[in-house]
């Protein structure tokens, strides 16, 4: 600096800045550095200032003094003549203008990307640069601590420094600005929350930049931290995959650009698992942004205060990283609903374009008098995922084993996009830990269990399906309508797609399976068979937990059983089903009336179901007749004769089991009428006994099991009549 002290306001603009070239900058470093020569100018000036004025610069509003000092400031004077406002004033256009030039140019520099987005006034654009300054070098601390007159220098600039700086540019309107208070909408993006000193006025409060603000501008890129206990980010360099079967996205950017010019919001409607985040992951790709997906429902379980700072740390990553925010799984509950709606309200005016998606066409929380478009977003049908599983596994680095066949796949699951990409990315990782070379039927199966495995609340149980064609004696029609309604539901996609008729079929595409028959003769086994051989878990609905003596609960428990169940790709299984489908009667009182109408509540829930629903009954005469009608299979399992005995004796024992070599079933088999799930009972009663007496299974301790077994059903018999 020039060493004459008498410094005019010209000579000091030229010490900073020689010429005032309209140009733009060369980089974003240039830029800052020019910026900060700015502020160095501003308080060089006001530092010579008060040297040269004394009483005057007591028009600085941070200045503090001795007693004399202070009974100065009291005295009537005239505003103080700023001489320097219109050369500071010149440099100060020419940065901007310098700034504009530089994004005609096609630079895009953080400084002016930030401008553009808070639009300051001036002690705005003052604060920004003194806060920057501060956090940029230490030398900053002495220098503000001296216009302050702190005796101990904390190096940040306060409100009252910020006017007294923009004081040597243009008279300020004593209200001063908005964009300075922390506690502001845009504020709060910009400044961590630093409370005034206790018992000084708003001119003291500090302006400490953000550290997001900071690292932004100084070219650093910006993570999510915390967020990412409640957010993901979807990278556009991430390739989430081909969007087939969603709205043509080139439609949904233009008005994504509409609504961000405007200011409003895009809702992705649809039911669970259609596709939501897939699709706002590919909007996001295709307008070069990330995403970031805020999860509602892990949200709006904090306290009011994290939620509205999750919420400001969400906008400001998306403003200051030109991601896009979605709000998605916002289905919140009516004791949530006004929770929703101001976290809406905070994000909507914090963000240009806010995307949210839910599963509700109109949610309640949704806030008023905002501009918002709806894109409906359906759950992909069977042509579609077959799509899906071709485009994925054809990104796979293990080709598909040649037993695999997808449209079988595609037949027998009901998945989402992400579904699909998630079970094949995990059967691929499976194989490459197994060393193979292929990826296999078991694989994947595996992984769809995996991935569609839910919870149906306590009304449901999951069982184990262990057994196979091989374990299930049945008579020859009843085996043979088992494996044809297996067959339907491999073959649901051939016929749905390849012959058309899922045009003829809106809905009703389901599989329902009623076995009915005298007990133990292997309903329940027959489920489990289907659901091994179909690779499907299987649920045995608890009808104690299902019924209700209160009106509607009934109805309100198996509409949550099959809303949950409806796309978990579960086998729903009803035994002794008949306590829930029974026939409808005349109404004479209010309670045939209610059973009346749970019976039709359930009689259309089944028909809606898309999956597979088995229901075992010992009592057929008892169900309502068009709720038969509505049944895909009708499958007898009779009481097996003589020769089927036979062949279930000769089945039961596994291996291992020491049966005596010399026991013969055929008379066994003739003689004792038992049903399947007695003979397999009777065999275990006698491996109890063998083993007890440390010897083989004979077929003495057989007739004694078996005979017991008849006396349980109440038939007479003694053992002698066994031989």
């Amino acid at each position: 600096m020039p060493d004459d002290p008498k410094l005019t306001p010209e000579a000091l603009a030229a010490h900073y800045f020689p010429s005032l070239a309209v140009a733009p900058f060369d980089s974003a470093a240039e830029q800052r550095e020019a910026w900060l020569r700015f502020l160095d100018m501003l308080c060089a000036a006001m530092l010579l200032y008060r040297e040269e004025n004394g009483g005057e610069a007591a028009a600085f509003r941070c200045g503090l003094g001795q007693e004399r000092e202070l009974a100065q400031l009291l005295l009537p004077r005239a505003p103080a003549a700023f001489l320097c406002r219109e050369t500071f004033s010149a440099v100060l256009e020419n940065l901007l203008l310098r700034g504009g030039l530089t994004a005609e140019s096609g630079l895009s520099t953080p400084w002016d990307s930030l401008l553009a987005l808070i639009e300051p006034d001036l002690p705005g654009l003052v604060g920004l640069l003194a806060s920057f300054a501060a956090s940029h070098s230490r030398r900053y601390e002495r220098v503000f601590g001296a216009l302050q007159e702190q005796t101990q220098p904390m190096g940040m600039p306060t409100v009252g420094l910020v006017e007294d700086l923009c004081l040597l540019l243009s008279p300020l309107e004593p209200s001063g600005s908005p964009l300075l208070d922390p506690d502001s909408l845009t504020g709060s993006l910009i400044w961590l929350p630093t409370p005034a000193p206790a018992g000084f006025s708003r001119l003291c409060r500090p302006l400490s930049l953000h550290p997001a603000v900071y690292d932004y501008l100084t070219g650093s890129e910006a993570a999510p931290g915390a967020l990412e206990e409640y957010a993901a980010l979807l990278s556009p360099q991430e390739d989430p995959g081909v969007p087939i079967g969603k709205p043509e996205l080139e439609l949904a950017a233009g008005l994504a650009a509409q609504l961000i010019g405007e200011g409003g919001l895009l809702h992705l409607q649809g039911p669970a698992g259609c596709g939501k985040t897939f699709f706002a992951h590919c909007l996001g790709r295709q307008l070069g942004a990330a995403v970031l997906a805020l999860d509602a429902g892990l949200l709006l379980r904090l306290p009011p205060q994290q939620q509205r700072q999750a919420a400001l740390d969400a906008a400001r990553f998306c403003l200051l990283g030109n991601a896009l925010l979605l709000v998605r799984r916002l289905d919140a509950g009516p004791e949530d609903a006004d929770s929703a709606r101001a976290l809406l309200t905070l994000l909507h005016s914090c963000v240009p374009l806010l995307l949210v998606s839910s599963q509700a066409e109109n949610p309640a929380c949704m806030p008023a008098g905002v501009q918002r478009h709806t894109i409906a977003l359906a759950r992909p049908d069977k042509q579609v995922q077959l799509d899906l599983w071709r485009e994925f596994s054809s990104r796979l680095p293990l080709p598909l084993s040649p037993a695999v066949s997808l449209e079988e796949l595609c037949s027998r699951y009901d998945l989402t996009p992400g579904q699909i990409r998630s079970v094949l990315t995990d059967a691929a990782a499976l194989c490459a830990a197994q060393e193979l070379t292929e990826l296999g039927l078991d694989q994947l199966t595996g992984a769809v269990r995996a991935a569609c495995r839910t919870n149906l609340g306590e009304c449901a149980t999951r069982l184990s399906a262990p057994f196979t064609w091989e374990d299930l004696k049945v008579d020859a029609k009843a085996g043979q309508d088992l494996r044809r309604a297996c067959d339907r539901l491999r073959r649901r996609g051939t016929v749905n797609l390849t012959y058309g008729f899922n045009r003829k079929l809106p809905y009703g595409r389901g599989l329902s399976i009623l076995l009915y028959g005298p007990p133990g003769t292997g309903k329940t086994m027959a489920a489990q068979v289907i659901a091994n051989d179909l690779g499907l878990d299987l649920y045995r609905i608890d009808l104690a937990q299902i019924s209700s003596k209160y009106i509607g609960e009934t109805q309100k428990n198996l509409s949550s059983v099959f809303d949950n169940a409806r796309y978990s790709n579960a086998i729903l299984f009803f035994d002794e089903a008949d306590a829930l489908f029974a026939k409808r009667t005349d109404v004479s009182t209010s309670n045939d009336r209610y059973a009346n109408a749970e019976t039709a509540f359930l009689l259309q829930k089944v028909e809606e179901y898309p999956g597979v629903t088995i229901l075992a009954t010992n009592h057929t005469q008892n169900f309502d007749p068009a709720f038969r009608r509505r049944i895909t299979f009708q499958i007898n399992l009779v009481q097996p004769d003589a020769a089927l005995r036979l062949k279930i004796w000769q089945s039961v024992f596994p291996p291992e089991a020491p049966l005596d070599p010399s026991v013969e079933f055929d008379r066994l088999a003739e003689r004792a009428e038992l049903t399947g799930s007695g003979i397999k009972a009777a065999a275990v009663s006698a491996a109890y006994a063998a083993a007890a007496g440390e010897g083989s299974i004979t077929l003495p301790l057989l007739r004694q099991a078996a005979a017991e077994e008849l006396r349980k059903s109440g038939r007479l018999v003694e053992d002698y009549e066994l031989m």
